[in-house]
């Protein structure tokens, strides 16, 4: 079996058709499946040990070629992927049994026949040792990506599980600390049903803020992993975070507004702050979060580009987004989703003394911003913020920076209605 394994890793088509074709003829022998694990006990070349165990998931993904397997042999398979992976040292290698083991849990938990491997992880967990309390929370965080509804049979023992290990973190940037939370966001779709569960994520978060602050700084990708699980409550269990919205905004601001950390986690933290201003604008109302998110977002908006030239600030690819982009989408979302008495005077009141000023980036944010509030709030400014609006446009047509270019973003729509009462006085 690893020869053919070998086969389907070379660059050459040919033997790859080779490979592929003596494989599926391996397939019709019910013990291909058995050598295909002792590859992976055996194999000396990792990327094939890697390969036997991608093999086996996807071969016994079905629940129905799984229950064609002896079940003597089912059972060797379970003690023995759980014993590899102990002994894998290589990561990629321990990820793809991982998530075999994930699959064959996925099979095994409805019916309660594997206790085994949940007693192994709890072992791990509560050991004394580091090293068994990184495997333990590695091996759930990846067996979760898989079926999480085979797992709430169990939410239980994962509440307290997860009690546990956070409460007791002596390091925020800790492995073990990342594999904790990123378990709890593969579950997230999951405990919506589950009162006890969603509690337990309420009582938690605050501190899944201090692990995901703590790694602001240093790891950028962790962060951003473990940004999710607040997108995901907001979207399946959105009772958890409300009464810690406050929290969740101060500290996605201070990161956001914090130029010394990746751009890709501020884009994220700002992202955050757009998901709960459009799942629960009123109570960043209540808590009078609208004018401290404003502040970071035009100091965003106000950063110099690095391309100025392709910049875009409404539209455009989400992989491509800047700080300034998703600051300018977050502003929209203000104006679409808070009353505009909460959000056009506060922001005039940024954006006369930004165009008065000499800063060419802070005149720009400031356009930037009528254009948002043209854009948002076009009615209430036509009713009640037209005067104010149309100085600031004024001020804007006589810049002789060309920056001035953004100007026909906020001119649009409220000169539209107006133009036979205003235009002359714009002129």
């Amino acid at each position: 079996m690893e020869n053919i394994i070998s086969k389907l890793l070379v660059a050459d088509s040919k033997t790859i058709q080779e490979g592929t074709k003596e494989l599926k003829e391996a397939f019709k022998k019910p013990e291909a499946i058995p050598a295909l694990c002792d590859v992976i006990v055996t194999s000396q070349n990792p990327q094939i040990r890697q390969s036997a165990a991608v093999l086996l998931r996807r071969k016994l993904g079905k629940k129905r070629q799984w229950s064609k397997i002896n079940i003597d042999i089912r059972t060797r398979i379970k003690q023995g992927m759980l014993q590899a992976l102990v002994s894998e040292q290589e990561k990629l290698v321990k990820n793809a049994i991982a998530q075999f083991i994930g699959v064959i849990g996925k099979h095994e938990f409805p019916d309660n026949t594997w206790p085994e491997v949940l007693q192994f992880i709890h072992t791990l967990t509560v050991s004394e040792s580091n090293f068994d309390k990184e495997l333990g929370m590695y091996t759930l965080s990846i067996m979760t990506e898989i079926a999480q509804s085979s797992y709430i049979v169990h939410a239980d023992s994962f509440a307290v599980l997860f009690t546990n290990i956070l409460n007791q973190l002596t390091d925020l940037k800790s492995n073990v600390a990342y594999y904790t939370v990123t378990t709890m966001k593969n579950l997230v779709p999951v405990i919506g049903g589950h009162q006890q569960m969603v509690n337990v994520y309420h009582s938690l978060l605050p501190r899944v803020l201090e692990v995901i602050n703590a790694t602001a700084e240093n790891d950028e990708k962790r962060t951003c992993d473990m940004f999710e699980i607040i997108e995901e409550l907001i979207e399946y269990a959105i009772t958890a975070i409300v009464p810690h919205i406050t929290l969740i905004v101060e500290m996605c601001l201070r990161i956001a507004s914090n130029a010394n950390l990746p751009k890709s986690v501020q884009i994220k933290a700002v992202s955050v702050v757009g998901w709960l201003i459009r799942s629960k604008g009123k109570v960043i109302q209540k808590h009078k979060l609208v004018e401290p998110i404003i502040d970071v977002l035009i100091l965003l908006m106000a950063q110099v580009p690095e391309d100025e030239g392709n910049e875009e600030y409404f539209l455009g690819d989400p992989d491509q987004f800047t700080s300034i982009t998703v600051a300018t989408q977050t502003l929209d979302l203000i104006a679409l989703h808070i009353p505009a008495e909460k959000v056009v005077p506060y922001i005039l009141t940024k954006v006369e003394p930004a165009i008065q000023g000499g800063n060419i980036y802070a005149q720009k944010a400031a356009y930037l911003s009528l254009a948002v509030l043209a854009e948002g709030c076009s009615e209430k400014i036509r009713l009640k913020y037209l005067e104010s609006f149309l100085k600031c446009v004024c001020q804007a047509i006589h810049n002789p920076n060309a920056v001035v270019r953004t100007l026909h973003f906020c001119v649009r729509p409220v000169c539209r209605t107006f133009a036979s009462k205003y235009l002359v006085g714009v002129v």
